[in-house]
Order: structure tokens, then sequence, then C-alpha cells
């Protein structure tokens, strides 16, 4: 309570100063670089480019006198998910009420939510190509187009199905399914399952395993042990009998799997709220 009360304090001192919203600036033009970056967790020049891709799904509520704009929108959203601060704490920052934060949170979130496939998707041959030549640079294996993980989110605990979100590590949790590709970039992300799901059914209820059985989408997949062994999957071999080649292959397997552990740190590292706790109500889709 006292960290929440002193944060409180100090977003009160800082709304006595010009804030980003109070006369409805735009957040680009307000901030130096650092403290923009800061505040947003996007630079500059991402926030205009992430702006200008979203810009007309975020249209003003023109009901109101003094609509927020999508730029608006768009920073409130950021900078609740980019740090820990409760959600007056933005409010008190934005000059706006905290109703209005959580509306826009919404907002945002659905709106990702239904575009999600425009900037999640499976990489086109030319660009599996690509990935694939890297991952190969860097553990020597074939053909590989990425590497599959869950990670859990933390969340409060919600008002039904409780005792589902209740992840191993006993906390409330939502179990995110994802593979990154060589850049660290997520070209698949299923957030459809509570903490208790295991990572093999999160993967297996997925469209995406269903597309790869069929042969409808192309592409090997590196994984742990956690996943059920396919054709377009490989997995570390395990137990001390290993041949010296198996032993080979299950470092290279390892090297390779990597890069979807660097994902969700810089996912988490960037976005706070994700190593924390999510205190956002949420359905399951």
């Amino acid at each position: 309570m006292e960290a929440i009360e002193r944060e409180l304090r100090e977003a009160m001192i800082r709304a006595a100063a010009p804030r980003v919203f109070r006369d409805r600036l735009n957040p680009l033009d307000c901030l130096d670089d650092h403290s923009f970056r800061q505040r947003f967790r996007l630079s500059r020049r991402g926030f205009s480019h992430v702006l200008h891709l979203i810009a007309d799904d975020l249209s003003p509520e023109t009901a109101r006198s003094a609509p927020l704009t999508a730029a608006q929108k768009l920073a409130i959203f950021l900078e609740t998910i980019g740090s820990s601060s409760n959600q007056r704490i933005t409010a008190l920052t934005f000059g706006c009420s905290q109703a209005t934060v959580s509306r826009v949170i919404s907002e945002v979130s659905d709106m990702f939510y239904s575009r999600r496939s425009d900037f999640i998707k499976w990489p086109t041959e030319e660009e599996r190509n690509d990935i694939a030549l890297r991952f190969y640079s860097l553990c020597g294996i074939p053909n590989v187009v990425g590497a599959l993980d869950g990670t859990h989110i933390k969340i409060m605990a919600p008002t039904e199905s409780k005792d589902s979100y209740v992840n191993r590590k006993s906390y409330h949790s939502i179990n995110m399914g994802a593979i990154a590709d060589i850049d660290l970039k997520f070209i698949w992300v299923s957030a459809n399952f509570p903490g208790r799901a295991d990572d093999s059914k999160v993967f297996r209820s997925s469209a995406l395993y269903r597309d790869l059985c069929s042969g409808r989408k192309e592409g090997t997949l590196l994984a742990d042990n956690a996943y059920r062994s396919e054709n377009f999957l490989l997995k570390p071999i395990l137990g001390e009998s290993r041949t010296e080649s198996e032993t080979r292959y299950t470092m290279a397997v390892c090297k390779g799997r990597v890069v979807v552990e660097h994902a969700f740190g810089a996912l988490k590292r960037q976005f706070i709220s994700l190593q924390t706790e999510l205190r956002l109500g949420f359905q399951m889709q």
C-alpha cells in the first residue's frame, strides 16, 4: 500500500506540470527520445510505425467534446502494459479517469487481437529459406523455421474456473505457446489456455499444428521434451547412454532452440506487466 500511495503522490506532483494529454497534445511532440522510449517502450520511429498501421482502427469517440486520438490511445496502452504501475497512476499522469484508461486498454487490446494475423504470421517460402539458412549457420540443422516453447503470464485470480489457471508453480497464469524465428520474431502465438494446460496441449490444439501435420504449412521446429515427437519437430535426446552423434545432435537442437527463450525474455523486458502480474480483465477466445 505504501508503494502505491507513494506512486500516487508522485503522479499528483507530475500532474501539476504540463501533461502529455492535458491539452490533448501528441505524445510524439512532448518528450525527448530517451524519455519517450522509457515511457512508451518503443522508439519514436517505432511508435509512429505502429500508429500508421492501426490509426484507422482506433477512431476517436465522437460523442466526447475532446476525444482521445489514436496516438493518445496507443500511448496509454503502451505505458500501462510497459510498466507495473496501477491504472490510477496512469490516469493521473495522463489527465484522464481510471475508467478511461481501462476502456482504452480494452479497445486497443481487442483491436490488436482482431488484427493478430497481420502481425504474427507464418513465413512465406522465400522467408523460410532465409530463416533456415541462418538457423543452419547457428546450429547446423537444416530447414529450421523456428523454435517452439511456452511461457506463463501471471494474472490475477479470475472470478470463474480459478483452479484451472493455477500452474505447476502454484500461481494463476495463462500458458502462452509461441514459435520464434531466428530474429526473435514470433511467427505463431497461442494465449488461449489457462496455466494448468501443458505446453504440448497448447500446441496440439492449434490450427498450426493441424496444418503442419497435413503438410499445408512447411518447416522444421526445434523444441524441448515437453512436446510429443513429430516428423516436423526435433527435440533433444535424453539419457546418459547417448552416442557421440546423438550428443552432438542434442547440443545442436538446444543451441537453436534457445532463440525462443531469448524472445520471451525480450518480450517481458519490453512490457514489464508480463513478468509481474496482469491486472486486466480478459476472456479466453
